[in-house]
């Protein structure tokens, strides 16, 4: 029996529509776990910005946060220095490379920067240590 071939088989179609979801899913991005991840980053930056002011008016002295390139470390005088050191995928910027931390507040107000591909967050810190985040 001869059959003539009227369209594609079902196997063939089958295999087709998987190579083509493969080829999206690869190509397209995942917005969902870059905001998690960078909502992550922020959360810690703000909480090593509170222990800053928290060891500020727990000794009573200044506390140096110093922002460089994808870390942040705080040191003060009789204090372990704290670091933390973020992916090389985020790059930090900030209004100036090190925010002091006094028993009464910092110096000016100042900001960081944070960013992720497309993504940033820009955390604000008022003159009494307060922490305000904006992302887009």
């Amino acid at each position: 029996m001869n059959r003539t071939s009227q369209g594609f088989s079902l196997p063939e179609i089958l295999i087709t529509l998987g190579l083509i979801a493969l080829l999206l899913s690869i190509s397209i991005p995942e917005p969902k776990s870059n905001n998690a991840r960078l909502n992550r980053i922020v959360l810690s930056i703000e909480e090593l910005i509170e222990r800053a002011r928290g060891l500020a008016l727990y000794h009573e002295q200044k506390i140096k946060l110093a922002i460089e390139p994808n870390t942040l470390t705080l040191t003060g005088k009789n204090i372990s220095i704290q670091s933390t050191t973020l992916p090389q995928t985020i790059s930090l910027e900030s209004s100036s490379n090190a925010i002091y931390f006094h028993p009464d507040g910092i110096s000016t107000p100042s900001y960081i920067q944070v960013r992720l591909k497309e993504q940033h967050c820009k955390l604000t810190i008022s003159l009494f240590g307060r922490v305000t985040t904006a992302c887009t």
